[in-house]
């Protein structure tokens, strides 16, 4: 029978005391060192302002991505007028990603607590903690720009660990239609990405064909609501198309730019990959064999459920989304992925074994340790500051 301290312990407690220890903190008006890069932080605050005359984002005033965050943000705002405005738009999020995890961890949590933990502790770290992996000024101070970019990289990261751990169909169902509608209403950009995951889940067997047809029915379903009451699906949509037009550039380019700022994570990940690909060589030409001889749904998903294509793949997929950023918490969606490239890890031994590990490390590791090591410099740094 459970004690009372394991029920403690447990990760949905956690869950339940993040909302009350941050509603705490934004009641007390904290202070943090913004730097001089802060524009994204200047828009939300427009829009909030927008918002509160009852105007729509997108329909009646031009936004650079979708309205939730701004909806999101201008609500929170409301509920703590005195909160400090940057961890208000980094901690809004959390109404939306927080009952999508969850589930997640529930389920995680019946088979395995410590890795309930694995999942929620690096998510917390990353949507408690207003910084980037990347910084582009020399003094200690948290980020006011990239937030969207922040934010859609925690959608993915709740939607990659639900995709990779979550069995039950129906709780599936729902998790994936709010994380992609999540994700669509922040940033396109965000949300194809998130199709390229959901389309490697799919093909590997993991989401069932009628889970895929009632997530794609309440996506469409409340995109056709928020329409209807509010005209702003439509109006987004134009702004998607206005945005695009703008950005018309070489896509090469955009890649091999994404790859060079990156690089301490593309690298290892590329690797990993290629090591992957090595040792199931063998296995993934025979069930590509098979595929192809027996086309039947088991054999595809045989070939598409292995650690190379969902590492590979989802490379793919952050760097694509990187190709149109300008910072943000690149590449943390990986985490679900490579823990269950650790969970699977038992088929090897000795130097396969010891590589493998060791290039997940290598590939997250760096990012984990860059936000810590820049939230404890701001927060010394915040010392010798002028309260303005």
């Amino acid at each position: 029978m459970p004690t009372i301290g394991s029920r403690l312990a447990s990760p949905m407690i956690v869950v339940a005391l993040v909302p009350v220890l941050l509603a705490g903190l934004l009641s007390v008006g904290l202070t943090v060192p913004v730097g001089p890069f802060y524009w994204d932080l200047y828009v939300y605050l427009d829009a909030a302002n927008r918002i509160a005359d009852g105007q729509v984002p997108s329909v009646d005033f031009f936004t650079p991505v979708g309205p939730l965050g701004y909806w999101l943000f201008a609500g929170l705002a409301n509920l703590f007028p005195s909160g400090q405005p940057l961890l208000v738009v980094q901690w809004s999020l959390l109404a939306v990603t927080l009952p999508l995890l969850a589930p997640v961890l529930v389920e995680v949590g019946r088979q395995s607590r410590p890795t309930a933990f694995a999942l929620l502790v690096p998510f917390l770290v990353f949507s408690l903690l207003p910084f980037n992996v990347e910084e582009y000024y020399p003094y200690p101070g948290v980020d006011g720009y990239g937030i969207y970019n922040r934010q859609v990289c925690q959608i993915l990261y709740v939607l990659a660990a639900a995709l990779v751990f979550v069995r039950r169909q129906g709780v599936l169902t729902a998790v994936i239609a709010g994380a992609m509608l999540a994700l669509f209403l922040v940033k396109i950009t965000g949300f194809i990405a998130g199709l390229m995951l959901a389309a490697i889940a799919f093909s590997a067997g993991r989401i069932a064909l009628r889970s895929a047809v009632g997530a794609i029915l309440v996506f469409a379903a409340v995109l056709s609501i928020l329409e209807v009451w509010l005209g702003v699906t439509r109006a987004y949509l134009g702004d998607i198309v206005t945005l695009v037009s703008m950005n018309e550039g070489v896509i090469l380019s955009r890649f091999l730019q994404a790859g060079s700022l990156h690089f301490i994570a593309i690298a290892p990940l590329a690797a990993l990959t290629l090591t992957l690909l090595a040792f199931d060589a063998r296995g993934l030409l025979e069930a590509a064999g098979e595929a192809l001889r027996h086309p039947r749904l088991a054999a595809v998903a045989t070939l598409f459920d292995r650690d190379v294509v969902w590492v590979g793949g989802a490379s793919f997929a952050g760097l694509f989304f990187e190709t149109q950023n300008t910072g943000g918490q690149a590449f943390i969606f990986l985490w679900p992925i490579l823990l269950q490239v650790i969970w699977r890890s038992g088929r090897w031994s000795g130097a396969p074994l010891a590589l493998v590990l060791a290039l997940v490390a290598a590939s997250v590791l760096p990012t984990f340790m860059e936000v810590i090591h820049r939230s404890a410099r701001a927060t010394v740094g915040q010392i010798l500051y002028e309260r303005l």
